[in-house]
């Protein structure tokens, strides 16, 4: 890396282990050091706002998702009043279906647990 210029921001760098759980509890290793710098193992780790836990389970993405798209709906419900239906309508959908859109392709085939927690995010927003 000090080759190309480049430096890393140890304040922003997660690493993580990804495995079952048989495999995750067979290491042992609490933290890596990478040119000097110690860096902690963690359990989820975010990358371009997309968030992988150690066992690829994405509830933790899912969660999120699903907590934001919910803010997004009690803040429209605020000014729903002034709305109109199609004014409404493509607001739910401008705020809440590019979140959903962000990263769906790693969605595919999530566990049944995190798509019911997205079902009614997804209603709400159709």
């Amino acid at each position: 890396m000090t080759s190309n210029q480049l430096n890393m921001n140890s304040d922003k760098t997660d690493f993580n282990w990804l495995g079952s759980k048989q495999q995750l509890a067979k290491t042992q290793c609490q933290s890596i050091c990478l040119n000097g710098v110690h860096i902690p193992v963690s359990t989820e780790v975010t990358c371009l706002g997309f968030w992988l836990d150690s066992q690829l389970t994405f509830t933790p993405h899912v969660q999120l998702l699903a907590r934001r798209c919910f803010y997004y709906l009690q803040q429209i419900r605020t000014v729903r009043r002034s709305l109109n239906t199609e004014s409404a309508k493509a607001l739910v959908y401008a705020l809440t279906a590019s979140r959903l859109d962000y990263c769906n392709s790693v969605l595919y085939r999530i566990n049944t647990s995190a798509a019911k927690t997205l079902q009614p995010v997804l209603h709400l927003a159709a």
